[in-house]
């Protein structure tokens, strides 16, 4: 089952991540960016970008998130990464 954090919620966008552990193989973790355009509060469009990543591109995904777009480092500490 897939995790949930909101990286940015406005009244026009918001950006969710979405991220679970590998079954297998052990060394990757599943992410799901999923951009919304909203319009009065409902979703007018929607795109999804899904990726697998092992720890390593994790941590520098985590790293440059945290530094350029100040998404608070903490929350990488939820992937056992950081």
């Amino acid at each position: 089952m897939l995790k949930e954090h909101v990286i940015t919620n406005t009244p026009d966008y918001r950006l969710v991540l979405k991220y679970a552990k590998c079954y297998k193989p052990t060394d990757l973790y599943q992410l799901e960016f999923v951009q919304e355009s909203l319009k009065d509060g409902m979703v007018i469009r929607s795109s999804k970008f899904d990726m697998f990543l092992p720890i390593e591109a994790l941590e520098s995904l985590g790293e440059v998130l945290s530094t350029k777009v100040g998404l608070e480092k903490s929350f990488w500490t939820t992937f056992g990464a950081a």
